[in-house]
C-alpha cells in the first residue's frame, strides 16, 4: 500500500507543477492594467470578522 501512496503522492507533485507553469504563462503572456473608467480603491474592504478587499476590474492586455 506504500507503493500506492508514493504513487499518488508524486502524482500530485506533477499535477501542482502543471498548474504553477500553465498559470505563470497566461500571466507571462497577458498584461494586466487597471480599468481607467474604474479605478482600484486601495481602502474598500469589507466589514466582516475576516476583512478582504472588495472586488475590482483589471484590464487585460494581449503580450507583444
Amino acid at each position: 500500500m506504500r507503493l500506492f501512496t508514493s504513487v499518488l503522492e508524486d502524482g500530485l507533485q506533477v499535477a501542482n507543477r502543471s498548474m504553477y507553469i500553465a498559470a505563470a504563462l497566461v500571466f507571462w503572456f497577458f498584461t494586466l492594467a487597471e480599468d481607467p473608467g474604474n479605478p482600484i480603491d486601495d481602502t474598500a474592504f469589507t466589514s466582516d470578522i475576516v476583512s478582504y478587499q472588495k472586488p475590482f476590474s483589471l484590464r487585460r492586455v494581449a503580450g507583444a
